[in-house]
């Protein structure tokens, strides 16, 4: 009677170190499904351990963890169902030609000046090396010059 009840205490804290353990587990998981997946196995270990051993807060806890688990697991799964896996959905569109962007990709320039959308004439602006340097110095003077009309002073 005795070793009956002593595999049965062990089988219990066996029980009780595996729904730890998974537990632990948890914390360690980056993505949602498998977390949700380990924490439910987690709720229904520490549910056989509550009722071995007749410990109703423990089993209030998980009992009440196990809904929260499962809501949570199918809207992680509905939402990556909604989003495609990372990479596959550029092995699919991409294909074998890497070198050459689909005709819906459009390279933008760099820089406001290289989409020519850039005041060169505007005081204190350098030019670029387009051979508008000139008029930009040119434009610069008569800004400086206007301004100091403005305000009554000569300009050499």
């Amino acid at each position: 009677m005795k070793s009956l009840m002593r595999s049965a205490v062990r089988w219990v804290e066996v029980a009780g170190y595996i729904a730890s353990s998974l537990v632990f587990l948890t914390f360690y998981m980056r993505r949602m499904v498998p977390l949700r997946l380990v924490a439910l196995c987690s709720n229904v270990a520490f549910l056989t351990y509550a009722f071995a051993l007749h410990l109703a807060p423990i089993a209030i806890l998980h009992g009440a963890l196990i809904p929260v688990n499962i809501v949570r697991l199918i809207g992680a799964l509905r939402e990556r169902a909604d989003k495609p896996h990372s990479g596959n959905h550029l092995r699919q569109n991409v294909g074998n030609s890497l070198s050459v962007a689909p005709p819906e990709v459009r390279v933008m320039p760099k820089t406001l000046r290289d989409a020519g959308l850039a005041r060169t004439d505007a005081p204190g602006c350098r030019a670029a090396d387009n051979g508008r340097s000139g008029e930009v110095r040119t434009a610069r003077r008569q800004d400086s010059a206007r301004l100091e009309a403005r305000r009554g002073h000569d300009v050499v």
